[in-house]
């Protein structure tokens, strides 16, 4: 089910972009400052560095707390450790995501700049550089939603951590 509503969105994003491309002169011919070769890359870039450096930061510390849970529940899955491997699971996903973004980003460009005289790009009066500028506007889209998702699995693993702090400290204070 989850795969279905994941291609659903990116079929969704890529239609949005579709109607946008046509309906913007600048946006068709791919000179748009958003859709930038330049601009794209360091955006995707951009972001990509930052979802991997999220995971990066909270590896560490989600897996000392995902220690202390085993020991304390006697290797039983919690519902809390449960729920961290469903935000870890996501938070790959969408860094996953953002790095592909960035791929495809990459090969469209080389893509769009390669002649091959016997290949000739025209779909339904799409030309190259229009399936270009789609792809571009719907690789920034995406991106926006899986930054987006990990900030939101961030605050998740923020509140959990919030919720193991307070039986903690009240264990402390029984024991005193």
């Amino acid at each position: 089910m989850k795969r279905i509503v994941s291609l659903s969105i990116i079929l969704f994003i890529f239609v949005i972009s579709t109607i946008f491309v046509f309906n913007s002169q600048t946006l068709s011919n791919g000179s748009a400052t958003i859709i930038e070769d330049n601009f794209v890359l360091t955006f995707l870039g951009m972001f990509a560095s930052l979802a991997i450096a999220v995971i990066a930061f909270l590896y560490s510390n989600v897996e000392k707390i995902r220690t202390t849970l085993i020991k304390a529940n006697k290797n039983k899955k919690t519902v809390i450790e449960v729920q961290f491997e469903k935000i870890f699971q996501e938070l790959k996903e969408n860094t996953f995501l953002t790095l592909l973004t960035l791929i495809i980003c990459f090969f469209a460009i080389v893509f769009r700049d390669i002649k091959i005289s016997f290949i000739k790009i025209s779909i339904m009066c799409i030309t190259k550089m229009q399936i270009i500028s789609i792809i571009k506007l719907s690789l920034i889209m995406l991106t926006f939603l899986a930054i987006t998702d990990i900030f939101i699995a961030l605050f998740n693993l923020i509140k959990i951590s919030k919720e193991l702090e307070i039986p903690q400290e009240e264990k402390s204070n029984a024991q005193t």
